[in-house]
């Protein structure tokens, strides 16, 4: 539930090595893992997996904006993550990362480096823009601004 299959898989099959008789195949997608073998091998084994497939750090960091939209920053950064992980890592390991439009603020939740980093590229983005705009307001004493 907790960990990648991709990531445990090597470690069950030097594991299976050293038992001498056993199997171990994943599937990436579902996040499954086949053991095959003795019982007491798999047993073991399977005693293994549970101690790895812990929760990780639940832990929500809350990022106020100062001057970007929050909408608009996890739009952003949710584009550059997903080229950046390129499903490498199955879904559920994922960092979340949601916007709260109430206080401008961007909530995010995943692994502790994952959040580091997400906070960085955040902070990085959300800088006050070097032009304030070029428009003025030319109030009409004579004319109507329709006419114009």
């Amino acid at each position: 539930r907790n960990v990648s299959v991709r990531e445990l898989s090597p470690l069950l099959r030097q594991l299976i090595d050293n038992a001498g008789a056993g199997n171990v195949v994943h599937y990436d997608p579902a996040n499954i893992i086949l053991i095959t073998g003795r019982a007491a091998v798999v047993n073991r084994l399977a005693e293994i997996i549970k101690r790895v497939d812990q929760a990780g750090d639940k832990e929500i960091e809350l990022v106020e904006l100062r001057n970007a939209s929050a909408a608009e920053m996890v739009r952003i950064v949710e584009a550059l993550n997903k080229t950046t992980n390129q499903k490498s890592t199955p879904e559920f390991l994922e960092p979340k990362i949601v916007a709260d439009e109430r206080t401008n603020s961007i909530l995010i939740s995943g692994d502790p480096k994952v959040r580091a980093r997400l906070k960085r590229l955040i902070r990085q983005l959300d800088v006050e823009m070097a032009t304030k705009g070029n428009n003025r307001v030319v109030y009409l004493k004579y004319a109507k601004a329709e006419d114009l």
